[in-house]
C-alpha cells in the first residue's frame, strides 16, 4: 500500500542535511512506535530475515520540498513539503496506517539541528494491482521516486556500488528481489516465481544520476551508500512479486528511502 503525506514545517531553522533518510527513518519509525511499539520493534530490529539479510518491508520517497543548496545542507524554502511512503502490509491494515500518521509529527534531528514537520494530510494511493491476479505475469514501466542502491560484497566484506551501466547491475538487482520474495512466501514458491521474472534499465533523459548518501553523518559510525537515478526500470513477473517491490522498494536500504518505484513516468 502507498500513502502520499503532506507536510507543513512547523519548527526549527529549516535546514536540512542532503543526506536526510536516516533522519527521516527514525522520525518513521517514532511515529509507529507511538501506536504500535512492537510493530516498530519488528521493523527496526527483526525484519523478514532469510540467510544473513533482512528486509523491512517499507521505503519512502525523495523529500519533496523547495530549497536552496547551502554547502552539504538544504536551506528550505517555505514551509510546505511531500512524502510518499509504501508499506507491503494486508489492505485491511490501510485504515491503521493512515491513522499512525495523521497530525502527527515528523522530528528530523542530529547534532547540527532539529527541524519538525506536521503530517497535515494523508492520502491513499491507488495500487496499480487492484484487481489483478496475484500469480498472472505482468510488464511493468515503473520511475524512479528515490535512487536505487545495488551493492555486493567481496571477500573481505567490503561493499562495491553498482551503476546501471554495469553488467552485473540487474542480476544483483533480481537476485535481491528474489531474496526478499523468499522471505515471506518460502524459498520454493521463490523459485517457481521467479523463473518467470526479467528486469531491464530504460534511458530517456541522458545519462544516469549518482548520489552519496551518508548514514549517521558526522559520528564515528558514519558509513555511506551510493545510489542511482534518472532512469526507468521495466520488470516482467508475477504481480505478487512487483506488487511486493512497488510496496517495499527494490534493490538496498529500502528503510532508508532507497529504491522507492513510481508507477508509469514520472
Amino acid at each position: 500500500m502507498r500513502f502520499n503525506l503532506s507536510l507543513l514545517h512547523i519548527g526549527g531553522e529549516k535546514e536540512l542535511p542532503f543526506s536526510y533518510q536516516y533522519l527521516l527513518t527514525g522520525a518513521i519509525y517514532s511515529i509507529i512506535a507511538k501506536a504500535d511499539g512492537e510493530y516498530a520493534t519488528f521493523l527496526h530490529d527483526q525484519g523478514y530475515p532469510i540467510g544473513k539479510k533482512t528486509f523491512k518491508l517499507f521505503t519512502f520517497s525523495d523529500l519533496k520540498v523547495s530549497f536552496k543548496s547551502q554547502g552539504d545542507r538544504m536551506q528550505l524554502v517555505g514551509g510546505d513539503a511531500a512524502l510518499q511512503i509504501g508499506f507491503h502490509l494486508p489492505v485491511a491494515a490501510e485504515n491503521f496506517i493512515k491513522g499512525l500518521f495523521q497530525d502527527q509529527e515528523l522530528i528530523l534531528f542530529n547534532r547540527r539541528s532539529r527541524e519538525v514537520f506536521r503530517v497535515v494530510q494523508v492520502e491513499s494511493l491507488a495500487s496499480p494491482f487492484i484487481g489483478k491476479d496475484s500469480c498472472a505475469i505482468s510488464e511493468m514501466v515503473f520511475s524512479l521516486l528515490s535512487p536505487i542502491v545495488v551493492s555486493k560484497k567481496d571477500k573481505s566484506g567490503k561493499h562495491h556500488y553498482r551503476s546501471p551501466l554495469d553488467a552485473d547491475f540487474i542480476p544483483i538487482l533480481l537476485g535481491n528481489w528474489m531474496s526478499k520474495y523468499a522471505a515471506i512466501y518460502g524459498e520454493e514458491k521463490a523459485e517457481v516465481a521467479f523463473s518467470d521474472v526479467s528486469a531491464s534499465v530504460i534511458f530517456e533523459a541522458g545519462a544516469p544520476k549518482s548520489r552519496l548518501v551518508k548514514i549517521k553523518a558526522n559520528s564515528a559510525e558514519e558509513t555511506s551508500i551510493r545510489g542511482w537515478s534518472n532512469f526507468m526500470l521495466k520488470l516482467t513477473g508475477c504481480n505478487e512479486a512487483l506488487e511486493l517491490v512497488y510496496n517495499s522498494g527494490i534493490g538496498n536500504y529500502n528503510s532508508l528511502g532507497m529504491g522507492c518505484l513510481g508507477y508509469g513516468k514520472p
